[in-house]
């Protein structure tokens, strides 16, 4: 019987090399650039003004779920909640819709924040602007619901 001859590995550029050298180069760039991504994700984190936005909402969050959980029984059954009609019967709301201020809130609040986070990196005043928007809109919706409580 004769031999069977093992066919030959062609080696790339007969060099040696199991892998092409650009390989090797997109492996360390995709590496470095989700080192880049978490390291702008601690910047976005290092900012102050963030800081500031998220525990100042979070208090007004608080604040309002306290108050729902502590003075809910004692409230009539309906409220005005819409203060833009003009007739008495439309004002008039459940007490049960109180509970949708705070789930609100709560969302602007994490929907700016990503946002704001994607827009960090390439424009920091927009993204300070988006932080401030938030920051007042829950200022609002909180000022909205203390004038509710009769």
């Amino acid at each position: 019987m004769a031999k069977k001859e093992k066919p030959k590995k062609e080696k790339q550029l007969d060099l040696g090399l199991k892998q092409s050298p650009k390989n090797l180069l997109y492996k360390f760039r995709k590496s470095f650039s989700n080192f880049l991504v978490r390291f702008e994700i601690k910047e976005y984190l290092r900012n102050p003004f963030t800081w500031f936005v998220i525990i100042l909402s979070l208090s007004f969050i608080a604040t309002q779920i306290y108050i729902l959980v502590n003075e809910l029984p004692s409230y009539p059954q309906e409220l005005p909640l819409w203060q833009n009609q003009t007739s008495l019967g439309k004002r008039l709301a459940n007490k049960n819709l109180l509970y949708s201020i705070p789930i609100i809130c709560g969302s602007v609040l994490i929907l700016g924040g990503i946002l704001s986070n994607v827009f960090y990196h390439k424009e920091k005043f927009l993204s300070k602007m988006l932080l401030l928007s938030v920051l007042l809109s829950i200022i609002g919706l909180t000022f909205s619901f203390l004038k509710l409580i009769p």
